[in-house]
């Protein structure tokens, strides 16, 4: 009998209510600590993402960008041209270029008229035929 007691009073110990909950403090303080690790793991994540992100388009300014281009310089050219002086489009169709800033005067000067006239202004798009015969 004093060995069944002895087993009761030693099972009783170690198996108490106090000894099988989990220290509170210990859990709570682990649980801010693994929040605030993700928070520091995520912003780090974040920030050299945009690191990278700078680094790549850099290294493409430096590769592609920067680079000097002879069809590049002659395509730049003639949109200069293009856009600074008069030229016939398509003579047939009555469809001719003026320079961008002439263009601008023409189109408030225009849009005033109208609004004074009382009517509406309408933007039409140019044909696609219009385009087709600037480029060749």
């Amino acid at each position: 009998m004093l060995e069944s007691t002895h087993e009761a009073a030693h099972a009783d110990n170690h198996h108490s209510p106090t000894e099988m909950e989990a220290d509170r403090t210990s859990v709570g303080g682990v649980a801010v600590s693994l929040g605030m690790l993700a928070i520091v793991i995520a912003v780090t994540a974040y920030m050299l993402h945009g690191y990278f992100v700078r680094e790549a388009e850099a290294i493409h300014h430096a590769q592609v960008l920067a680079k000097p281009s002879d069809a590049l310089q002659a395509l730049h050219l003639t949109e200069k041209e293009q856009l600074g002086t008069a030229g016939v489009v398509d003579k047939e169709k009555g469809i001719y270029r003026v320079p961008v800033n002439t263009g601008i005067g023409l189109f408030v000067r225009e849009a005033r008229e109208r609004q004074a006239a009382g009517i509406p202004q309408q933007i039409v798009a140019p044909a696609p035929a219009a385009t087709e015969a600037s480029d060749q």
